[in-house]
């Protein structure tokens, strides 16, 4: 799955180039020719440290640790095969939580055709459901099925697991208008300190036709949750209820490793943290040993599921 180039483009403006088959470029309209992942300045040792604590309290700059990045990193490239391997017939990202790794895993798909994003703004608060059924039933209707059932997967990222009840009440209405048997894989980045409460919640909008499953993908950190330059959206409040918009903000982020640091030029700070997540990204597997699939039977072994 990691051996097809793919094109993506995450804002309308941005190019994300391929991450297996190329070094990570993304086309920056305020710097014609340049890259939002290009460095400033780089700095080791006493100097890493005088770079951070000279830039790091400015506004619209961010600290990002390179250990939480490969851990980051690693762990989505883990859930994205897992991703692949159920054979699911579509993948929902719902925004705003869901974009990195939603376009991660677009560009690491052979099949980018299959992650579905849509506007989830809300859906943890049951305050949007007319407008998130009518997005989901577009991309329902877009991708008809020629059998009795589906097979649907959800990536997203969890702090409390509201969203992913939210999401699980929705799609079973919509499985209530059909006479469908509906399976339901949800894949929840989450941080190893806090492992989502409330997400098993969710199954208990399971019925005869509709089943649901949770995979929990523990990470050292979130990276940009709840910080919308980082995420590129911002929510705000519309006569259809609530939603996300687009951000378009310059900032920089400092990029620290054990004993170095990368101040990267300024530009929109989620644009430069996709560039980064996805160097790192094709970094990890360009050093796979091997192109082993990861065992599904393991996972029912432990689960039962699938």
């Amino acid at each position: 799955m990691f051996d097809q180039p793919s094109n993506y483009i995450p804002s309308g403006i941005y190019l994300f180039a391929p991450l297996v088959c190329n070094t990570i470029s993304l086309a920056n309209p305020f710097y014609y020719g340049a890259s939002p992942v290009e460095p400033e300045e780089r700095a080791t040792g006493e100097n890493a440290k005088s770079l951070i604590m000279f830039q790091k309290d400015k506004p619209s700059c961010f600290l990002v640790h390179k250990s939480v990045v490969m851990d980051y990193a690693a762990e989505l490239v883990r859930a994205v095969r897992m991703i692949k391997e159920m054979d699911y017939q579509l993948i929902l990202c719902p925004f705003r939580g869901a974009r990195m790794p939603g376009i991660q895993a677009r560009v690491m798909s052979d099949n980018a055709d299959l992650f579905k994003p849509f506007d989830g703004t809300g859906m943890g608060r049951g305050v949007n459901d007319e407008r998130i059924l009518n997005e989901l039933d577009a991309i329902f209707s877009r991708s008809p099925i020629q059998t009795g059932s589906r097979k649907i997967g959800v990536l997203d990222t969890a702090i409390g697991g509201y969203s992913c009840c939210g999401l699980a009440r929705l799609l079973g209405t919509l499985n209530e208008q059909t006479d469908q048997q509906w399976t339901i894989g949800f894949h929840l980045l989450h941080s190893v300190n806090r492992r989502p409460p409330h997400a098993d919640e969710a199954k208990r909008f399971q019925t005869s036709r509709f089943s649901l499953y949770i995979y929990y993908h523990s990470v050292a950190d979130l990276l940009i949750e709840d910080e919308p330059l980082l995420l590129g959206y911002d929510t705000k409040q519309t006569e259809s209820g609530l939603i996300s918009h687009r951000l378009q903000s310059d900032g920089q982020i400092l990029y620290a490793g054990q004993d170095d640091v990368t101040l990267y030029r300024r530009a929109p700070p989620d644009e430069i943290m996709i560039g980064i997540v996805g160097e790192e990204i094709s970094r990890q597997i360009h050093s796979l040993p091997d192109a082993r699939l990861v065992d599904p039977n393991y996972w029912k072994s432990q689960t039962g599921q699938f």
